[in-house]
């Protein structure tokens, strides 16, 4: 897939179009028809759009070609012109022609920036706090850019369990299968059992903080799977930008939280950093 700038392809168009006439106008042909053709070759290359470029290629050199001087004031190659002229006709045809078998999206400017700035979905930081979740973040970032919201929600919901994995390791839960294989109801099931022996432990700020703290991962969590990643797996529900976007910031908020607020396990307790 390539990225496709219309403001500078039409740009280049225009400067196709504009030598096909002031080309037999100019003393100066040769220079001009090369710089532009340079431009449009750039364009070419950076859409992919390789055989365009080779042409374009082709009519560069033959403006390189030996000069025979044409007797007259103009002094013009005029074999040459007319050679360079046939070829970018052919040019111009061939530029519609590939344009005719290309499908182009457009991407509208509010969701533009999802598309090219991975990072615009859930910041940075999370990025960095969760990196087996960077592919995810970003399809889903990318999914919601191209407006289709059953993908972007299933990236989240694989994003989340990433997270819940990771979280879930910090707190050094133990399930009967390896964490990586365990399922989200596992998990949370060896959470809540692990909130249970930590209540029973004395009483101290730090305590009721990781309490606090590990009670609210866990009701999230429970939520997320309950609400939105049972329905997402097996295809029971459908989404439309406005749920989509709603799941898109309380996953983010709720990465937001584990990511400034990491566990350490001591050997008999949980502490949390603040």
């Amino acid at each position: 897939m390539q990225i496709f700038y219309a403001d500078t392809f039409v740009r280049a168009c225009k400067r196709l179009e504009r030598l096909k006439w002031q080309i037999h106008s100019s003393e100066q042909w040769r220079t001009e028809v090369e710089y532009d053709l340079i431009m449009l070759k750039k364009e070419f290359d950076r859409i992919g759009f390789n055989a365009l470029a080779e042409q374009a290629q082709r009519i560069i050199g033959k403006t390189k070609m030996p000069v025979s001087v044409v007797p007259g004031p103009t002094r013009l190659d005029t074999a040459n012109l007319n050679r360079v002229t046939v070829l970018l006709d052919e040019l111009s045809k061939a530029i519609e022609q590939k344009l005719r078998t290309c499908l182009f999206l457009r991407l509208t400017t509010d969701k533009k920036r999802y598309y090219l700035e991975e990072n615009r979905l859930f910041g940075s930081e999370i990025r960095s706090k969760f990196p087996q979740a960077a592919h995810d973040i970003g399809e889903a970032s990318r999914c919601f850019a191209l407006e289709r919201w059953d993908a972007a929600v299933h990236h989240l919901m694989v994003t989340t369990e990433i997270a819940m994995r990771k979280w879930a390791k910090d707190m050094r839960l133990k399930t009967k299968s390896p964490l990586d294989l365990a399922n989200m109801e596992t998990i949370l099931q060896e959470a809540d059992a692990k909130l249970k022996l930590l209540k029973n432990q004395p009483r101290t700020t730090r305590r009721d903080q990781t309490v606090k703290y590990l009670s609210e991962t866990s009701a999230h969590f429970a939520f997320i799977k309950d609400a939105w990643r049972n329905h997402s797996a097996h295809g029971r529900e459908r989404y439309d930008e406005g749920k989509a976007n709603n799941i898109m910031h309380n996953v983010r908020e709720f990465m937001r939280l584990l990511a400034s607020k990491p566990l350490t396990v001591k050997r008999n307790s949980l502490s949390l950093i603040l």
